[in-house]
């Protein structure tokens, strides 16, 4: 863009990229000011009075850890995903229901690191929908996530070709994750 500007219009203007050094030592250049050092500390930060914004690097410490858990299930899917794409016995279902998935986690861990989501400071509500719009996002990658493991292990003649869940407990026992469901009278498969 600035090329073409520059090409086209360098008659009257002169177009280039610019940095805030740039724009300062233009300001200087016009009004011959003198600008104040700041010694101080930016932080906290304070928007009025005596309203400042403190604790955004501590606060809502599960919701960081949640985008944290978000990320990892995203990078993971979507390596499976890329995997599986590449099979040349995937349907064209398939590959929008992958796809979607993938995009469906993608935005939604966009969202959740919005600058008042991430620090902390969105209102209750709001972080609230943060959280419900990734877990929704977290569920349709899950999904996704066990078609693809059901299908890779199909030549493994597993007793039961049925659907994988994910079980994102760290410290818990096998009661916290779906398996607590399951009859383990018979074998239960687990992929790590």
């Amino acid at each position: 863009m600035i090329d073409y500007m520059n090409e086209n219009y360098s008659d009257k203007y002169i177009f280039k990229y610019g940095t805030p050094g740039n724009y300062v030592d233009a300001i200087n250049a016009i009004e011959d000011r003198e600008w104040p050092t700041k010694y101080d500390d930016l932080f906290p930060y304070g928007d009025a009075g005596d309203s400042f914004w403190t604790g955004y690097f501590s606060s809502r410490p599960n919701a960081k850890s949640y985008v944290r858990h978000g990320s990892r299930q995203l990078h993971a899917s979507d390596q499976l995903r890329s995997q599986a794409l590449l099979d040349v016995e995937i349907t064209d279902e398939e590959v929008e229901k992958h796809l979607k998935a993938s995009k469906h986690l993608s935005e939604e861990m966009g969202v959740y690191q919005h600058h008042d989501a991430i620090a902390g400071t969105a209102k209750q509500p709001v972080a609230d929908d943060y959280a419900r719009r990734l877990a929704d996002g977290l569920k349709s990658s899950a999904e996704s996530i066990s078609d693809i493991l059901a299908k890779n292990l199909k030549g493994f003649k597993l007793e039961d070709d049925g659907l994988f869940e994910i079980c994102d407990r760290n410290n818990g026992t096998f009661v916290d994750c779906p398996i607590n469901n399951y009859n383990l009278s018979k074998p239960t498969y687990v992929v790590i």
